[in-house]
């Protein structure tokens, strides 16, 4: 096993999880598909989240490895990065390390990619819980997408692809797509060490691919976890530093990646669309960070931040990005007043997608 070639690699990187990183092991260690390797890299974690998984290498006879890197500069982009150096298999799949995946998830995902000779297989639906043990597995739902029914092969017709992606069908979660490594590395795709990195990850594999497959398989459990990421007043400034600074890295690491692909020069209104949809996710996060404080507070930081490299410009660019964030906090607290706001009683009610499905873990 040791000299075999692995079907799937799978990738974690693992920071502070300890209640959750053992279940995850679990769904991983129990696999139908047995010729797999897991690479779990870790950086900083202060908890027992490393003793856990050390436990766990017996039991997976050599198919898990444990990494630790000590100059991650935050987030999962370099431990991913690192994990598909280390990877030897013959597709990459990554993980969350709070998440799990169905028995049978390695088996269908590594069937699904042979039989369509994928270099990307997508995922479409996945399942949602919260909670640890009997009560996340059992209070599963599915969160569908109604793109596919059954295995599809994509037309390799980029407009249909980035139309999906702008009507998010394409999702950028890392853990709804099972790639093929020599893809990955021919193209030199890798995560950029940007906020939202997973988004220019995605929108690299709808480019640059041929065979992109679409399946309707759920084979993946997504933990959602309580927890805000408003900061604090007091990091305000330190926060909002983070943010436009990841927000500028990535508007031009995007726009470079346009300009070396033709399709973008004979269709502007999709490069345009396309710096619309990471600029509005990356400002999303930016109004949340901005929590409540006032459109002139919002304003002198944003200059005080862009006053070096914009220099005369800075006030413009600040008060344009300023005026945009409160434009999308005036739509969420709308939208807000707007559900909170009893339906007719002849109004049918609505139903969350998914909500009357269930999974259970095999």
């Amino acid at each position: 096993m040791a000299n075999e070639i692995p079907a799937v690699s799978v990738i974690v990187p693992m920071y502070n999880v300890e209640a959750y990183i053992g279940e995850m092991l679990e769904s991983v260690l129990y696999q139908t598909l047995k010729n797999f390797e897991l690479i779990i890299i870790y950086d900083r974690s202060n908890d027992r989240s490393r003793e856990i998984v050390e436990s766990y290498i017996p039991k997976f006879d050599g198919r898990l490895s444990l990494i630790k890197y000590d100059k991650n500069p935050g987030g999962c982009a370099v431990p991913r990065n690192k994990g598909l150096e280390a990877s030897r298999g013959k597709y990459i799949f990554f993980m969350d390390s709070d998440d799990v995946i169905t028995q049978t998830a390695l088996e269908e995902m590594y069937t699904i990619a042979e039989s369509s000779q994928a270099e990307v297989v997508y995922f479409q639906n996945h399942g949602i819980s919260q909670g640890t043990g009997a009560d996340f597995l059992n209070n599963i739902r599915i969160n569908e997408t109604p793109l596919v029914k059954e295995v599809t092969v994509i037309i390799n017709d980029l407009a249909y692809k980035l139309d999906c992606y702008l009507k998010f069908y394409f999702r950028s979660m890392t853990w709804l797509k099972l790639v093929r490594r020599d893809f990955l590395v021919s193209n030199d795709i890798s995560f950029p060490v940007i906020y939202h990195e997973d988004n220019l990850w995605t929108l690299k594999l709808l480019c640059l691919s041929e065979r992109f497959v679409v399946a309707p398989n759920v084979v993946y459990v997504y933990r959602k976890r309580e927890g805000s990421e408003t900061a604090p007043k007091d990091e305000f400034s330190k926060q909002l530093r983070y943010s436009m600074e990841r927000t500028i890295k990535g508007m031009k690491m995007l726009d470079a990646f346009m300009d070396g692909l033709e399709f973008f020069k004979i269709h502007p209104e999709f490069r345009y669309a396309i710096l619309n949809f990471y600029t509005t996710i990356d400002l999303n996060w930016t109004t949340q960070c901005c929590a409540n404080l006032p459109p002139h507070v919002i304003f002198e930081n944003l200059r005080n931040l862009f006053a070096n490299d914009m220099g005369e410009n800075s006030a413009l660019i600040s008060y344009l990005v300023t005026n945009n964030v409160m434009l999308i906090r005036n739509l969420i607290d709308a939208n807000q007043k707007l559900a909170a706001v009893p339906p007719s009683p002849a109004a049918p009610q609505p139903v969350a997608p998914g909500e009357s499905f269930s999974l259970r873990m095999r």
